[in-house]
């Protein structure tokens, strides 16, 4: 394959590097009967991918969703998209393409495969080492939050009416309006780390880096049980990212608020969710999940576990902790096979 559209990925980063190897797998194995659009921040650029399709006109179209999820719910379609916003002239064009199209990442079918795992293949090892022998647990949960979006205020808010704010590590960026909904942003934890190596791989903000290739303050992930995981976007895309997988490496029990295939793609993956402790509430639905339903369940949970010796319990977790290491490491490589074989196919 020869024709490819790809936005800048803030060049020369760790991400940058992962996907223009995953890319650079298409063009080598694909063939020229085909061209490929990431689709990443398309609204960045809609006139120049609309320019790309018309001069690709004889060829199928290959939709990448990668470092982010889709902008649209891909199990639904871009006809139901469109329903919601009939002026995308990039889906407009993409339907009305002669050659057809196919979508492949983060869309939760024979098509799908993980950017970010991937990226945890290639940079894992020295950078998410963890010894669980030195866990003293001392708080409940962690919860991380460094871009501020709805359901992460959302969730923030409901564990700071239910006072357990004090219970966990939190922390949840600041932006301009934030005034309104009554939490003392910036959030910051007492202890961080500041990750260049993150922080050069996306939108640098003032007040939390952007750490994407560590488990962040030792003496933090040695104290917290749970990882509560806010995940980038919440119901409407079918998408994993680092987020999810640092509890797993980093040796945790975790509960995810996200996207409504996560548990099923996990669980695909081998992996345990944990679900004799912290309940099977998550759906799979194509639809938002409830913001204030998941927070609520997220609440209760940790509420239940005040009650319990964390302690006694991670300990009596730890060989599933180990076997889900195991089974994400076993992902990476059966993933990165796929994408191959994938590329293949076209």
């Amino acid at each position: 394959m020869q024709n490819l559209f790809t936005p800048p990925i803030f060049p020369g980063s760790v991400t940058a590097q992962v996907d223009s190897y995953i890319k650079h797998i298409f063009t080598s194995h694909s063939s020229n009967n085909v061209a490929l659009i990431d689709l990443t921040w398309h609204f960045n650029h809609p006139g120049n991918i609309v320019e790309f399709i018309k001069q690709n006109q004889d060829k199928h179209l290959l939709l990448l969703s990668a470092t982010d999820p889709f902008y649209f719910q891909p199990r639904s379609g871009l006809e139901e998209y469109l329903k919601h916003v009939p002026n995308c002239v990039v889906s407009r064009c993409i339907l009305s393409h002669a050659a057809g199209y196919t979508m492949i990442g983060n869309v939760w079918n024979e098509n799908y495969f993980s950017f970010w795992l991937e990226f945890m293949r290639q940079h894992h090892v020295g950078r998410f080492e963890f010894d669980y022998n030195t866990v003293a647990i001392s708080k409940v949960f962690m919860c991380l939050n460094r871009k501020p979006h709805s359901h992460r205020i959302g969730l923030v808010n409901h564990i700071y009416n239910a006072n357990l704010q004090h219970d966990g590590y939190i922390s949840l960026g600041h932006d301009p309006g934030m005034e309104n909904f009554g939490l003392p942003t910036p959030i910051l934890l007492d202890n961080d780390i500041v990750n260049e190596e993150g922080n050069a791989a996306a939108s640098i903000r003032d007040d939390i880096s952007c750490d994407i290739t560590s488990l962040g303050h030792t003496d933090n992930w040695q104290s917290f049980f749970v990882n509560v995981v806010t995940e980038t976007a919440q119901g409407i895309q079918d998408f994993v990212s680092e987020k999810t997988l640092k509890p797993i490496l980093g040796y945790k029990p975790f509960i995810v608020m996200g996207p409504s295939a996560i548990y099923d793609i996990l669980h695909s993956w081998g992996i345990d969710t944990f679900d004799d402790i912290f309940g099977c509430d998550y759906t799979d639905s194509l639809v938002d999940h409830n913001t204030a339903n998941r927070a609520a369940q997220i609440v209760a949970v940790i509420n239940d576990l005040k009650k319990q010796d964390l302690n006694l319990l991670y300990k009596s977790l730890l060989p599933r902790l180990i076997e889900n290491r195991k089974a994400l490491l076993n992902a990476m490589e059966e993933n990165h096979k796929y994408i191959i074989t994938l590329a293949k196919q076209f």
